[in-house]
């Protein structure tokens, strides 16, 4: 008995494996996290790749201004992360802003951190 569900377990594991791999191949550039917070922030998800916000914005944090390091690692924590490349949601979603590539600029890891969930007095239609 032990072993049918050992089975069923693997079964089961493998069928979400495969659909979390099949939405990821659906949506190739999309951040998950950032998914998941704007759907929770009942805000409207946009669909824009990191591609997208450098083509438009530029390769400068638009806190700083300063150049971002596009080779150092993204992920908090990590040696270097602080110059690494974030996307910053100018209007922070959990104060009702959209996840949009209007609403998104470059920025730098620790940047974007330190900012957190402030209001800047920003132009949005500046770059």
């Amino acid at each position: 008995m032990r072993e049918y569900w050992k089975n069923q377990r693997v079964v089961r594991n493998k069928e979400i494996n495969d659909l979390r791999r099949a939405w990821r191949e659906r949506t190739p550039n999309a951040r998950r996290d950032r998914m998941h917070r704007a759907k929770a922030a009942g805000g409207v998800l946009g669909y824009y790749s990191d591609e997208d916000v450098v083509r438009l914005y530029g390769t400068n944090c638009h806190i700083c201004g300063k150049p971002i390091d596009f080779t150092a690692p993204r992920q908090c924590g990590k040696i270097g992360w602080e110059r690494g490349y974030h996307v910053d949601h100018v209007i922070p979603l959990s104060k009702g802003g959209a996840d949009s590539i209007e609403n998104v600029r470059p920025a730098h890891g620790q940047c974007n951190i330190i900012k957190w969930a402030t209001m800047p007095d920003l132009d949005l239609n500046a770059n």
